[in-house]
């Protein structure tokens, strides 16, 4: 029997506004349709942490057909369409670690890590868009990037407003949820 291995499964964009709502009793049993067991979600952001066969998170090809597999099992039971990250638990760790921005810890909301599907390049990114616009700035981590919403919300940065132009695929949670979603991890 192979052992089991924690994971976080990060749900892009549903349940914000009235689109694309999904029940967390359908997110949770598409989870278990595709071999997750012990499924946790955290209120009703789109974030759950479950186990799985090591196998199934052994490497990012693993963890990439894993978030696939999720995406159709959420699409046949709420007959939503949403993009699924999966990462490891030890990475969720690591990401909370490496914060190069400690300082934003106390107010949560200012601080977002972006889930990256693919590792951002600080490179190019400083080239095409800038780490830093006016008092807001990101770094790049493994697999992400931190976004420092210093002047305040970050709806209202402008920051936010060049990220799209990257054409990265992320999914952004602020530290309070990173804080959460660290919790159901070790619970």
């Amino acid at each position: 029997m192979s052992r089991a291995v924690r994971v976080v499964v990060l749900v892009r964009g549903i349940n914000v506004g009235t689109a694309k709502q999904v029940r967390m009793a359908d997110l949770t049993t598409a989870l278990e349709d595709v071999g997750g067991t012990g499924v946790r979600t955290y209120l009703r952001s789109g974030n759950a942490v479950m186990d799985v066969p090591a196998r199934a998170a052994g490497t990012p090809a693993a963890l990439a057909a894993l978030g696939t597999a999720a995406e159709q099992a959420l699409l046949t039971r709420s007959g939503v369409q949403a993009r699924v990250l999966v990462v490891t638990a030890d990475h969720l760790r690591a990401v909370a670690a490496a914060n190069p921005f400690p300082d934003l810890t106390a107010t949560p909301k200012q601080l977002h890590v972006m889930f990256c599907e693919t590792a951002p390049d600080a490179a190019a990114l400083d080239a095409t868009v800038g780490l830093r616009h006016g008092d807001d700035e990101m770094a790049v981590g493994d697999h992400t990037l931190y976004l420092a919403f210093r002047s305040g919300r970050s709806i209202d940065s402008p920051l936010t407003k060049v990220l799209p132009r990257t054409k990265i695929v992320a999914t952004a949670r602020n530290w309070s949820t990173v804080v959460a979603l660290l919790a159901l991890v070790d619970a």
